[in-house]
């Protein structure tokens, strides 16, 4: 489903096509459901590979950058560098040699110790969603998780209506599918970690593996 169409099935779904001041904040519905969707804790997926160099402590976050990194120096061992909380990083900054630990800190990546020479370095982050819109007709969930999207901006809708049942009904739906999500990416990422599904819309898992931050 792109823009367009989404836009009809969110008209149809509440049921107001002669609703002028409602057709008129579809679009602010549906930047405030994919900033949600985006900055969602729970939201997996979109995770991509970069290849890079480091030689400062405080290296630019890529344009795109959303959340989740890790992190593997390109050496004979394949050095791991794995995330850490900001305290922990600051507190090794002063050192200098070949980097263990980071962190995500404003615009900026932030490792210790600090970079003794160049490094090349492969990142993974997931990257913030292309948001659709008028001129946007498709992004990363259109094709793949399109639902998504449509409850995230139903949710948004009936909360400016002040229906909060049909509301509830929606957010519901909402983490349903998020959850759902999470689950399939989970498993397409990581097959051989040990998943641990935690029931209800407030779903967490844990999974064994390397460098997730």
């Amino acid at each position: 489903m792109n823009y367009t169409e989404l836009v009809a099935s969110v008209t149809s779904w509440l049921n107001r096509n002669n609703f002028a001041a409602l057709t008129s904040e579809i679009p602010t519905f549906f930047a405030l459901a994919q900033e949600r969707i985006d900055t969602d804790p729970q939201f997996r997926l979109i995770s991509l590979w970069v290849n890079t160099t480091i030689d400062t402590a405080t290296p630019t976050l890529p344009a795109d950058f959303s959340k989740g990194i890790a992190a593997i120096i390109d050496d004979e061992q394949g050095s791991e560098v794995r995330g850490a909380p900001v305290r922990e990083v600051m507190a090794r900054q002063f050192q200098n040699g070949k980097p263990a630990i980071m962190a995500p800190v404003g615009t900026e990546f932030i490792f210790a110790p600090s970079p003794n020479q160049t490094y090349s370095i492969s990142l993974t982050y997931q990257k913030s969603l292309t948001r659709i819109s008028d001129s946007i007709a498709d992004n990363e969930l259109t094709t793949t998780y399109p639902s998504l999207i449509l409850w995230a901006v139903l949710t948004e809708a009936l909360m400016w209506l002040k229906d909060d049942q049909r509301a509830a009904v929606w957010e519901g739906r909402y983490r349903e599918t998020l959850a759902k999500i999470a689950l399939k990416e989970e498993e397409k990422q990581y097959p051989g970690g040990s998943l641990k599904v935690v029931s209800g819309y407030n779903t967490g898992f844990e999974t064994v593996r390397a460098n997730s931050y």
